[in-house]
């Protein structure tokens, strides 16, 4: 044998001796094991929001193998791909052990159920309650696996997913390394359940909450978690309100406001194969709610011509917004006394959404008939005449609300219309027909009341002077209105004498030299400083009436001092008070100390420069337990102020006092780069007072003082009670927030 076929020889043995070598090695470490099988990873559609798959975690046959870190991963229809369950397993453990410690976590939102093996132990997985947790041996004696469960999230529902493994596994004998060949699996998971969507429907009056409206809801659950409603108010500003204990049913809300772009919002718990669904803030529809437009700001305004005629004006905010009754009336009632009894109906106005109109009038002409003797003061003065208007839909509500409006009127002098001059001529000579004609006296108060009577008394005389004969006539409506009467003289070769007059009868009007003045009258600045003079002279003993007949300017304050304060009833009669000064005192205002006093129908305007505390576009100070209202009036005052506590109406409100604003604008401004702690309405409320602001509204036409402490309405302590009503801002003055009002900003 060669050397050539004794090599080939030796290498036969060598190649034999290394299969026997590697046939020695655990035959494992060669192997595809337990953990690198790929159809032991498996995916599956469990349920309809179920995911079932299942993985092994260990092999002990042969040379241990064992998973360091195995993910299942997601993705599909949008999802980013993401790791929804990761598990690894306990190293190295005996072959005899019959249970293995696996680790489990996820970052999903929904949980695992995992079966701990070959055991009926199952074990709920949440992001939040990762660890270990032992599995229980398959029944081959070897190999270790898990199966689970997964509550499909609920955006992922009718996708269609693809789940990937990731798989890294080490054991003995073994370099760490990827399980290679496993494959993706696609899922098209059902969809969802349509969402419950809350159900909403215009509001309805609510019969035992005057003023309020009811608006039901409705969710078909009985797992509500939260819910809340939201709207918009006629400044723009959004509303958010949580609905207590979160059941189905009824909220309340003021008749008289918009709500615009109502919609109620719920969160629930829906039940699905396995586990529930967390639904977060599903919404109704949205819808603008209708309202009940309230009749406000209404002014009453003497006419004072013979019929005594006053003339009422209101207005309806938000005329784009729907009604709860398209057509409706205005019910207008009128108390000559101002007592609640005494308030009777004179007439209905009709309403309608459709004529979009924010102005109403009507004039009423019917109150001399009613007036009798005892409601009269100083003579002929109807000191507490009284009129309403409400809603006819709002009437089982009564008048304890703010669907309606009020205000009051003082007609002063009231008396019986005189005849100022007559003549008598011929109208007919040869018929002895002669036309006696008249005029009235053009005097403000002097009415005719039909309880009296107009008379005309034709004498006849001789030559002698001596009476032949006297007829009296009565005039009538006919004679009255045009003035004059055709007499027929029935005697000859006498004279007549013919007289006329007016007689009381029954009427309780006097003559106008019976009546006193109720209101000192102002048409000048003169006269304005003559009412101060007055004021003063009353030292605060006394009421001082007045009543503006003309726009004026003055710079002259009212009620100077605290021993010589105002009190009495101011009617601005619809024209404005233009007040400049300039100021190093405190309180500054056209009104300086104020007690008990009624201001309405004056509008304030001009400017304040001061350099002193509590400056006031109306009042500087209203007294301590004194009671003002003020009501349908404007300020347009300009504060320019270095100090603060200043006011757009009142600037400093005294302890235990207490002001009713209603029906009140102010359109102004507030100036001064060091001017702070101001208030829109009232600078200050002081300790115990009582500030109401109601159907009012705060649009100023621009403020550059500081913010600090400044409030919208009203500044006060805790111990102050604030109720502002039906009242808007186009800017809030604690934050210069520009807002909208019926589409204005």
């Amino acid at each position: 044998m060669n050397k050539l076929n004794q090599f080939r020889r030796g290498w036969q043995w060598l190649a034999m001796l290394l299969a026997l070598f590697a046939w020695l090695l655990p035959q494992t470490a060669a192997a595809d094991t337990y953990v690198d099988r790929k159809e032991n990873y498996k995916v599956s559609l469990g349920g309809t929001n179920i995911i079932y798959f299942q993985a092994p975690a260990y092999d002990t046959e042969g040379a241990d193998c064992w998973v360091v870190l195995g993910s299942l991963k997601v993705s599909g229809d949008g999802i980013p791909e993401q790791v929804i369950f990761q598990w690894q397993s306990e190293k190295d453990i005996n072959n005899s052990n019959t249970s293995l410690s696996c680790y489990f976590s996820t970052p999903s939102s929904t949980f695992f159920n995992i079966t701990l093996g070959n055991s009926r132990s199952v074990f709920k997985l949440t992001k939040d309650n990762a660890g270990w947790q032992p599995l229980a041996r398959n029944s081959d004696g070897k190999t270790f696996e898990f199966s689970a469960e997964w509550m499909v999230p609920y955006n992922m529902l009718g996708k269609e997913l693809t789940f990937t493994w990731d798989v890294m596994r080490d054991g003995n004998s073994r370099t760490e390394e990827k399980v290679s060949g496993l494959e993706t699996t696609k899922v098209k998971v059902p969809a969802a359940s349509n969402k419950l969507v809350p159900t909403i429907t215009q509001g309805m009056l609510n019969p035992n909450d005057p003023g309020k409206i009811e608006v039901p809801w409705f969710l078909a659950s009985d797992k509500i978690t939260k819910a809340h409603y939201e709207y918009d108010d006629a400044n723009g500003k959004h509303h958010s309100e949580k609905i207590e204990n979160a059941t189905s049913g009824i909220i309340i809300l003021n008749a008289t406001e918009p709500h615009r772009n109502f919609r109620v919002v719920c969160s629930y718990k829906e039940a699905a194969a396995a586990g529930e669904y967390d639904i977060e803030d599903v919404a109704s529809k949205t819808m603008n709610l209708s309202m009940i437009h309230p009749p406000i700001a209404m002014t009453a305004r003497p006419l004072y011509d013979r019929k005594g005629k006053v003339e009422l004006k209101w207005s309806v905010p938000y005329p784009d917004d729907g009604d709860m009754t398209p057509t409706d009336f205005f019910e207008i009632q009128r108390s000559l006394t101002g007592k609640e009894q005494d308030f009777v109906t004179i007439f209905e106005q009709f309403y309608s959404t459709g004529d979009k109109k924010t102005t109403y009038t009507y004039i009423d002409s019917t109150l001399v008939e009613d007036i009798t003797a005892d409601m009269l003061t100083d003579g002929g003065t109807l000191a507490n005449l009284t009129y309403r208007v409400r809603r006819v839909i709002t009437k089982d509500w009564g008048w304890d609300h703010n669907c309606a409006t009020s205000t009051r009127c003082v007609l002063d002098r009231l008396h019986l219309l005189r005849i100022s001059d007559y003549t008598a001529k011929w109208e007919d000579e040869r018929a002895y027909t002669v036309r006696v004609a008249w005029d009235y006296a053009n005097e403000r108060g002097g009415v005719w009341d039909d309880r009296a009577q107009m008379k005309m008394r034709v004498i006849s005389r001789n030559r002698d002077g001596a009476i032949v004969d006297s007829l009296t006539y009565v005039l009538d409506q006919n004679d009255r209105a045009q003035r004059y009467k055709i007499v027929n003289l029935t005697r000859s070769c006498v004279t007549y004498d013919i007289d006329m007059y007016v007689e009381r009868n029954e009427s309780p009007f006097n003559d106008i030299d019976q009546t006193k003045a109720f209101f000192f009258p102002i048409r000048n600045a003169n006269d304005w400083a003559a009412f101060s003079q007055k004021v003063e002279d009353a030292k605060g003993e006394y009421d001082v009436n007045a009543r503006l007949y003309a726009d004026i300017t003055t710079d002259w304050r009212v009620g100077r001092s605290e021993s010589a304060y105002y009190r009495g009833i101011i009617d601005g009669n619809g024209h404005t008070l233009t007040f400049n000064r300039t100021d190093t005192e405190l309180y500054s205002a056209p009104f300086r100390y104020v007690g008990n006093a009624t201001f309405k129908n004056l509008h304030v305007a001009g400017t304040i420069n001061t350099t002193g505390q509590y400056a006031g576009g109306l009042i500087a100070y209203i007294l301590i337990d004194n009671n003002v209202t003020i009501e349908n009036c404007r300020s347009s005052m300009t504060i320019k102020s270095t100090n603060f506590t200043n006011g757009g109406f009142i600037s400093r409100l005294g302890d235990n006092a207490t002001v009713v604003i209603s029906n009140c604008k102010f359109d102004g401004a507030f100036e001064g780069a060091e001017s702070h702690h101001n208030g829109g309405f009232v600078g200050y409320c002081q300790s115990n007072s009582k500030a109401t602001i109601v159907n009012s509204l705060f649009a100023p036409d621009h403020i550059s003082t500081k913010l600090d402490k400044c409030q919208t309405w009203a500044r006060g302590g805790d111990d102050i009670t604030l109720s502002v009503v039906n009242s808007y801002a186009t800017i809030l003055y604690d934050e210069v927030k520009t807002m909208t009002i019926d589409g204005k900003t």
